[in-house]
């Protein structure tokens, strides 16, 4: 891995150790940039490795595999290691193919890409704000066990999911629906405790219906 530095500048940062700036990250890295990955927690791999979510779906339009290049990478990894079956059929007809995986074997296998390709992880490390001028981001503030610092960089990669680096630099973004601009489960599980949650099953139903899409949406 190389040297890191709050004082250096780097070709990329990727905001966002989930799998799409992971795999952002081992491709700038590939070509020759100098790579700084940010994420808030202690591996990579985001709702994959950290949120129990699985199995991967689908690399697959019907029969026809159309995702490769560096996630088909990863998965002959997984298989190589022992960790994944690879791409397997669907007995319950739900989707064409799936991909089994173990997701500690995902955070290991992403950690050796990361580093065979040259990238720098920061783990544990949370962006708090995006400084910019003339139109574009100077540098990103964040926040871990060092204190409070600014990274820089050529190129930034929103990997974050929610959009947080678009948003500090001053990007449009809506949260939850147009009409109510707050989350429509926040808006659901607000109005179904002010109507007695378990009391009244049918005031229950009543608030359910009032945050389904309408009829063709």
């Amino acid at each position: 891995m190389k040297e890191f530095g709050y004082d250096k500048q780097y070709d990329v940062i990727v905001a966002g150790g989930g799998v799409s700036g992971t795999v952002a990250a081992i491709a700038a890295g590939r070509l020759g940039a100098d790579v700084l990955i940010l994420e808030e927690g202690a591996y990579l791999g985001g709702a994959l490795t950290g949120c129990g979510v699985g199995p991967m779906m689908t690399f697959h339009a019907g029969e026809k595999q159309v995702i490769r290049g560096i996630m088909e990478e990863i998965v002959e990894r997984l298989k190589t290691d022992g960790y994944s079956t690879g791409h397997i059929y669907d007995t319950m007809q739900y989707i064409s193919y799936l991909t089994p995986f173990n997701s500690e074997g995902l955070k290991v296998v992403l950690d050796e890409m990361t580093a065979e390709a040259g990238c720098t992880v920061l783990f544990h490390t949370f962006i708090g704000a995006a400084v910019c001028g003339e139109g574009k981001i100077e540098s990103l503030t964040v926040c871990n066990k060092d204190g409070i610092h600014s990274v820089s960089a050529r190129v930034y990669i929103d990997g974050t999911g929610d959009g947080d680096v678009a948003a500090f630099a001053g990007g449009a973004h809506d949260k939850g629906k147009r009409i109510r601009r707050r989350c429509p489960a926040h808006d659901y599980e607000h109005e179904v405790f002010e109507c007695g949650h378990g009391s009244d099953q049918g005031a229950y139903q009543n608030a359910y219906r009032r945050f389904l899409p309408p009829s063709g949406e």
